[in-house]
């Protein structure tokens, strides 16, 4: 028992390694955090449905009046 406590820790401290598809279990597959966008067909086609595809949805930027740049030093308004 003692012995075992002055040899000292024989597996190197990595920490956490970051998680993957080969790290993870089987089944885990990290992605975008999203859900997927269709199924597997039988014959190892991939099927796209309709229901499960993102929409977006853009507000109307029409008589935006903001840049797209913003100054580090804004000039002070008189």
């Amino acid at each position: 028992m003692l012995a075992a406590a002055v040899r000292g820790r024989r597996v190197p401290r990595k920490g956490f390694t970051a998680l993957n598809s080969k790290r993870g279990p089987r089944t885990f597959y990290k992605g975008k955090g999203t859900e997927s966008t269709g199924r597997h067909t039988r014959k190892g086609g991939y099927e796209m449905l309709k229901g499960k595809m993102p929409e977006f949805v853009v507000p109307n930027l029409k008589g935006f009046t903001l840049k797209p740049y913003v100054s580090r030093e804004p000039t002070p308004k008189p």
